[in-house]
């Protein structure tokens, strides 16, 4: 009886550790995968401050062209 109890809870301990090393191993591969992800929105954030500059000289541009054309018809 007290050997069978004693076998069970090595069993359990088995899975147990099993289980462990499992979620472990998806918490090192989630950590791996937020660092990627957030390289990545950095990268994509910086990318999206360069298209703002080239927006806001293309739109500097306009404005004088836009200005040239006005002063030139009137």
């Amino acid at each position: 009886d007290k050997e069978r109890e004693t076998q069970n809870i090595y069993e359990e301990l088995g899975r147990t550790r099993d289980q462990r090393d499992a979620m472990k191993k998806d918490a090192d591969f989630m950590c791996q995968e937020a660092i990627r992800l957030m390289t990545q929105v950095e990268k994509l954030n910086k990318r999206v401050e360069k298209l703002d500059d080239e927006l806001m000289l293309k739109d500097g541009q306009l404005s004088i062209l836009l200005g040239v054309l006005q002063s030139s018809n009137e």
